[in-house]
């Protein structure tokens, strides 16, 4: 038989409201006893499990991004604003330049 648990057990193995841990039941899973809900203690863990997040292992790493090398590898390069600034720049002077290109096509 499965070890049940109530929704005040599970708020409290959760540490919150009895409130959101009935609010949880569909994405833990649960079993319904006449009007009773019961979780299962396996579910609960299962559930912990995947809420887990492993941490960053670089705290730098966010703000890196990997750039194309003449070599064609890749390599990490700190990405700074004015580096972002200067490739919106680039784009929007192409998208302008083909705007253009298409314009001079129409008219003739």
């Amino acid at each position: 038989m499965a070890n049940l648990i109530t929704a005040k057990e599970l708020a409290k193995r959760l540490s919150v409201s009895q409130r959101k841990a009935y609010s949880l039941k569909r994405v833990v899973g649960y079993v319904q006893i006449e009007g009773n809900i019961r979780f299962e203690v396996e579910a609960v863990e299962a559930y912990i499990a995947s809420c887990k997040r492993s941490p960053l292992p670089d705290p730098h790493s966010k703000w890196e991004a990997r750039v194309g090398t003449s070599s064609g590898s890749t390599s990490r390069k700190h990405v700074t604003a004015a580096d972002i600034k200067a490739l919106l720049d680039q784009k929007r002077k192409e998208k302008q330049e083909s705007m253009h290109a298409r314009t001079v096509r129409d008219d003739q």
